[in-house]
């Protein structure tokens, strides 16, 4: 599940998941409904990227601008979002490192609603965070701001 915050010039999202990959998961849903409408957004085509911090908060800002830059670059609207997060200390190029296969298709005017256009996604409002729902189970969440 993702939420949009309202922010004055910029838009913020939280999302939350059972682990913390369903929450970068959510996140990335919520960053690209904010540029389009992913309902009619389908699973044609998928791109693999890894992206590699020392932080787990970092990770995901490197992974939404990743994200913003494959869209950019390849005329591409994603809907759906498959990571896999490891956690190794001896990797010299970043603590975690997130494996994303993003699912979605090439910009089709005649199906596709575009909204506004993310230019970035910045570190301010940046949180993770665990925390317990109403059932008392533990879940993942995620918070940021997209300059728009």
């Amino acid at each position: 599940m993702y939420k949009l915050l309202e922010h004055e010039s910029e838009i913020g999202i939280e999302a939350c998941g059972s682990t913390i990959e369903e929450a970068f998961s959510e996140a990335s849903k919520g960053l690209f409904s904010v540029m389009a409408g992913i309902d009619k957004v389908q699973r044609m085509k998928s791109i693999h990227f890894e992206c590699k911090s020392d932080k787990i908060d970092e990770l995901l800002i490197e992974c939404a601008n990743k994200l913003v830059f494959i869209m950019s670059k390849d005329d591409m609207l994603f809907s759906d979002f498959e990571y896999k997060i490891i956690t190794d200390d001896n990797d010299k190029e970043g603590k975690y490192t997130a494996e994303c296969d993003a699912y979605g298709e090439n910009i089709d005017f005649s199906r596709h609603t575009l909204h506004v256009e993310v230019k970035a996604v910045t570190y301010s409002g940046l949180k993770v965070w665990k925390d317990t729902d109403s059932e008392a189970k533990t879940r993942h969440c995620v918070r940021f701001i997209a300059d728009i």
